[in-house]
């Protein structure tokens, strides 16, 4: 079996006339991680034929442009910002093309076109897409399909150049609700393939309610190579992802389709146990890795700066991770998960059975006293057919069939609410802290 090919889809090259090169115009840090990786790990880079590809520079190319075909290797990494769409760093290209080129990535995925035939299954990774320091939706929609995952909206300040010094603090403070130097795998998560392997304290119940778990931390130092490469208007300095350098993320989803299973989610700073447990109450987990298994390969959606000091160990096993063990993990949490749900249905069916039977009159007195409201509702929803059909066929305003039809209408109801609620919500995620959005889903279905 020959190498497994790494493709890193990069910027367009902005290299000076008469210096080595290539420079892109936002910097691949992945070359240099990867052979850190190497000196510091049991990680074997000549395993791998590593290629920067920049899709503005190839289709460009003269006399005849030259193809991007992402199928041609196993693993695919897309660099920093790179699909964000902006024209002037050459990011349209790669924006476009996953628009446009959906069938090479499922055959990345696939891999079956590759000779003689390796273990099938490819990885697709991205890294953080922003655009004016904000997440920028429309590149993860391209990558990996549109309402698969949901990026936050940071309401970060608008004005990139702060004009007094009281205006930069508060620009610094608001950009540090949205980053930090580490981020923590999901105790229900720990054995995941991807994540199983990362340094951290055996959980415990004390441990998790502390967030002392396995985590990933930057171990960022002071490091002069810049971000950029061509001439801006402005210091480096002034730009979001130079000045939060240290942050392992930048933004979180807030939400995700069913299939994807979050393995890191967001540590906000200096956040309290008590601001933490109203937070999780309400809102999703802050995700900031998720991961899919698709056709036959894995895909990777990030919000993470990946190829930072800190986090080898979480790389090095995502490109030598088997995708069918990780396809393996995630049935597997999906069967518990659909157990679960199943038996909390019908032990919550069969208790109000129970309740309905022993104290059935005395709620309804209840509900007529002190809830008349509710009642009421439950009394129209189930003679709603008896109104709307004894309008239109005055003749059928007393017929019995209506009462049945009226069963089927509740329970129609109740079945939308299940399948959205409690079926179809995010991975990771309970029925509490999915509420809000879910509310939407099931007004949409109805």
């Amino acid at each position: 079996m020959g190498k497994k090919v790494i493709q890193i889809l990069v910027d367009r090259d902005c290299t000076p006339p008469g210096q080595p090169g290539p420079v892109y115009v936002r910097t691949s840090l992945w070359m240099n991680f990867l052979r850190n990786l190497n000196r510091s790990s049991d990680f074997n880079i000549s395993d791998f034929d590593i290629k920067e590809i920049s899709i503005y520079e190839r289709k460009r190319k003269k006399p005849d442009p030259e193809p991007t075909r992402i199928d041609d290797g196993q693993i695919l990494i897309v660099n920093w910002d790179a699909a964000n769409g902006d024209y002037l760093c050459g990011s349209d290209d790669v924006f476009l093309y996953f628009q446009t080129q959906r069938d090479k990535r499922n055959a990345l995925l696939r891999q079956r076109r590759i000779p003689p035939g390796p273990a099938p299954g490819g990885k697709i990774l991205c890294e953080f897409q922003c655009g004016s320091g904000m997440l920028f939706q429309g590149a993860y929609d391209a990558i990996f399909g549109e309402s698969e995952v949901k990026v936050v909206e940071a309401r970060l300040p608008p004005e990139a150049r702060p004009k007094n010094e009281e205006m930069r603090k508060c620009q610094l403070e608001e950009e540090r609700k949205w980053t930090n130097t580490s981020a923590v795998v999901p105790w229900h998560f720990l054995n995941h393939p991807i994540v199983r392997a990362l340094p951290g304290k055996k959980v415990t119940l004390f441990s998790r309610i502390l967030w002392a778990r396995t985590k990933v931390e930057s171990k960022y130092g002071e490091e002069s190579q810049p971000l950029f490469n061509f001439k801006t208007d402005m210091d480096q300095e002034d730009f979001f992802s130079y000045r939060q350098r240290d942050t392992i993320y930048r933004g979180w989803f807030e939400n995700w389709g069913k299939e994807w299973v979050p393995l890191l989610i967001a540590k906000p700073r200096e956040e309290g146990a008590w601001a933490r447990f109203k937070r999780w109450r309400k809102e999703p987990p802050r995700a900031v890795l998720l991961a899919k298994c698709h056709e036959d390969g894995v895909m990777l959606a990030s919000t993470m700066w990946m190829a930072v000091p800190g986090a080898e160990d979480l790389v090095r096993q995502i490109l030598t991770v088997d995708p069918k063990v990780v396809a393996k993990a995630h049935d597997k949490y999906f069967l518990c998960r659909k157990i679960f749900d199943r038996s909390l249905v019908i032990l919550v069916y069969f208790a109000l059975g129970v309740v309905n039977r022993a104290w059935g009159s005395v709620i309804h007195a209840f509900l007529s006293s002190h809830l008349p409201c509710l009642l009421w509702l439950l009394q129209l929803l189930f003679h709603l057919p008896h109104l709307i059909f004894g309008f239109v066929f005055p003749s059928l305003a007393d017929s019995p069939l209506l009462d049945d039809v009226g069963v089927v209408w509740l329970s129609l109801i109740i079945y939308r609410l299940w399948q959205t609620m409690i079926r179809d919500r995010p991975h990771g995620v309970n029925i509490f802290q999915f509420a809000k959005s879910g509310r939407q889903a099931f007004w949409d279905r109805m």
